[in-house]
């Protein structure tokens, strides 16, 4: 016998301290879809999900995901009905990475017919209620997408969300359901419906998402977890550099990997990008820069990646040194305000790449990588357009780290700000979310 949903914020034990706040406000159930196999646990309140014919798990956006399949008929069935109050709305989804197209597929339904979000038979977003839907263009095969559909009351319509595109033609509704209705995730109802690919971070709320609430939970294509704190962790991994540039003068320190940067001529310090930020006057000079006595060099196998927040003070004359490895690699501004990320050593020999302006006077973050699945270099600038090089696996050796110039040449003017070296290749969303959107996410990244 199914039960009745005992309290939109869950039962008292599961209820956060104090008034929640945020995303925690409203939010009656919360599957982060972790586990490998049988029951999916509620993290909010108490509709554990039962697996039905054997849900498996895969990769997921963050940690697993629940993986179904059509063949087997696949779904995660609710022990709790939730009721919803058509006075107040309501919003559900999560993420989503469908495998197949060609039919109907269920990803979060409540009742058969009476809430339903789907990706139809021709790949699009569709959330309906009994009589009128939203839908929207389609939800790509092969990747995640992040997919929610809501009931507003203040409009009477329907809504539907795909990453962080809003349907516009949204639907008006009719007999708003304000009963009972059974959870359902991965199929319409039973055998039904039933998803091709995986369910990931999928929720409840008894109320409608904010625009900024639903901006949080996209992060930057990043996605969040339950409780929506992100303290940052998928960011600080394979970390190996990071130096904050905030000290006035004298050596800068380097907080994850011991490469301070000692002072060479006169780098003082200005307003940064994060607090403060080294400052490289004019006239330029090849004797003013910033370079370690330690050496780093990378993995091939793993991929690496440079950022640094820039800030040019006017023209770039003959060029100007951002970081740079001496022999090894560079990262510079051109003569014609592009970006330059320059390898020296390939197996391919020497591969380079010019990318986006870096414009004087305002601050730009640029991003370098090379990644092994592509065997290619790669730069951008404030989340533009990416520029490629052609294949060229690296054989650099190590190399000591200059902020500011190329030893004897390119000197810089300007600021330079929160220089960060990985040992891995950053994903598509985290250079989205480490841009922000042109407010930049800093170090610890325990903060959106």
């Amino acid at each position: 016998m199914l039960l009745p949903l005992q309290n939109a914020l869950g039962p008292i034990g599961h209820r956060p301290i104090g008034l929640p706040f945020g995303l925690l406000r409203g939010l009656v159930s919360w599957w982060d879809l972790d586990e490998e196999s049988g029951v999916r646990a509620d993290a909010v309140g108490s509709n554990d999900l039962t697996d039905v014919n054997n849900v498996l798990y895969g990769d997921g956006k963050i940690g697993n995901a629940a993986l179904f399949a059509v063949a087997g008929g696949t779904r995660l069935e609710g022990t709790i009905q939730f009721t919803p109050n058509p006075s107040t709305g309501w919003t559900q989804g999560g993420w989503v990475y469908p495998t197949s197209t060609g039919v109907n597929q269920g990803l979060i339904c409540l009742g058969n017919s009476a809430s339903r979000l789907l990706r139809l038979a021709d790949a699009r977003a569709y959330f309906a209620l009994t009589a009128q839907s939203a839908i929207l263009a389609t939800i790509p095969q092969d990747e995640w997408s992040f997919v929610l559909g809501w009931y507003d009351p203040a409009d009477d319509k329907t809504h539907v969300q795909i990453n962080e595109a809003v349907n516009e033609l949204a639907g008006t509704a009719i007999n708003e359901p304000d009963f009972a209705l059974d959870v359902i995730l991965g199929s319409q109802i039973g055998t039904t419906s039933v998803l091709n690919g995986k369910l990931d971070l999928m929720g409840i709320w008894s109320r409608v998402l904010t625009s900024d609430e639903r901006t949080k939970l996209f992060n930057f294509g990043a996605s969040i977890k339950h409780p929506f704190t992100d303290n940052g962790e998928g960011f600080r991994q394979g970390l190996v550099h990071r130096w904050s540039l905030d000290e006035e003068s004298g050596t800068r320190a380097d907080s994850i990997g011991g490469a301070d940067l000692t002072e060479n001529g006169t780098v003082t310090y200005a307003a940064g990008k994060n607090g403060n930020a080294a400052h490289w006057d004019r006239p330029k000079s090849t004797s003013n820069f910033l370079a370690s006595a330690v050496t780093w060099a990378p993995n091939p196998a793993t991929g690496f990646t440079f950022a640094i927040w820039v800030k040019p003070d006017g023209a770039a004359d003959s060029g100007e040194g951002l970081i740079v490895l001496p022999g090894e690699f560079r990262l510079t501004r051109l003569a014609d305000e592009r970006s330059y990320w320059y390898n020296y050593n390939t197996s391919a020999g020497v591969r380079a790449i010019a990318g986006g302006d870096i414009l004087q006077d305002q601050w730009s973050l640029v991003v370098a990588w090379y990644d092994p699945a592509t065997d290619q270099h790669h730069v951008q600038v404030n989340g533009g357009t990416v520029a490629n090089s052609a294949v060229g696996t690296p054989t650099n050796s190590a190399a000591i780290f200059n902020l500011g110039n190329q030893p004897g040449t390119y000197p810089f003017a300007g600021e330079l700000d929160e220089p960060m070296v990985w040992d891995r290749t950053l994903t598509v969303a985290e250079r989205a979310a480490l841009y922000a959107a042109g407010a930049g996410r800093f170090y610890d990244f325990n903060t959106l």
